[in-house]
């Protein structure tokens, strides 16, 4: 099987640049590597997720945690045969800016109790992995950014593309929960999510490619584990 790997973490993070330089760096050393995004925009199976991110449902806490979560399910289960066909190839390299960690950290950020947003974990791991069958990927990278940064990203981001926030990024509190939800992630699942601080202790940003090449370390590790380096 080839290698798939995630690139998750919160809204303005950073997932879009990191997989695209990552792309660009396992293309460049000849490997067979392509990204995909989700959700996947514009596509039929990523429908009720624009609606949702559009406010037609309501703000975000008007949706139940297991309803959004099921929007953003169908759009990588409708991805997951393509998926399953490239990574069957053995000299692939799948990388995804965003993917099923995003639904546990922002549908979790919900909910308050922590038993029951673990058993939601639970639930939607099993819902995705188990019931649907995409493909689980072999490394998920987690950028943990302070709020108040991924604001600042989300802004400028805005001023360049004149596209509005959508009800996740609109909300400060909300991405607030959802990086505490990717940082339990990690510490919960420690075999399946790995964590990259992209700010300093005194809370300054990282240079971005000290934090690419501490991804590039990761995926090194990984493809020297499975043989492919």
């Amino acid at each position: 099987m080839g290698i798939f790997i995630a690139i998750e973490g919160g809204d303005g993070s950073g997932k879009r640049t990191h997989s695209e330089l990552l792309l660009e760096h396992m293309r460049g050393r000849g490997r067979r590597a392509s990204k995909v995004s989700f959700p996947r925009y514009g596509n039929d199976s990523a429908y009720y997720v624009e609606q949702y991110l559009s406010g037609a449902y309501g703000q975000t806490n008007d949706v139940p945690a297991d309803l959004g979560a099921l929007a953003y399910a169908i759009d990588r289960y409708a991805a997951s045969a393509e998926l399953h066909q490239e990574l069957a190839r053995s000299d692939s390299v799948v990388i995804a800016d965003r993917y099923m960690a995003s639904n546990l950290a922002h549908q979790g950020a919900k909910i308050a109790e922590p038993a029951a947003r673990h058993a939601f974990y639970q639930r939607t791991k099993a819902t995705e992995y188990d019931l649907l069958g995409i493909p689980k990927p072999t490394l998920t990278i987690v950028l943990l950014m302070p709020t108040q940064h991924m604001q600042t990203n989300i802004d400028a981001r805005a001023s360049r593309t004149s596209q509005a926030r959508d009800i996740h990024e609109a909300d400060a509190d909300h991405l607030t929960k959802a990086r505490a939800n990717f940082e339990e992630l990690c510490q919960l699942y420690p075999s399946e999510f790995t964590a990259i601080n992209c700010a300093t202790g005194s809370g300054a940003m990282r240079p971005i490619e000290d934090i690419q090449a501490e991804i590039r370390t990761l995926v090194d590790k990984q493809l020297a584990l499975s043989g492919r380096i």
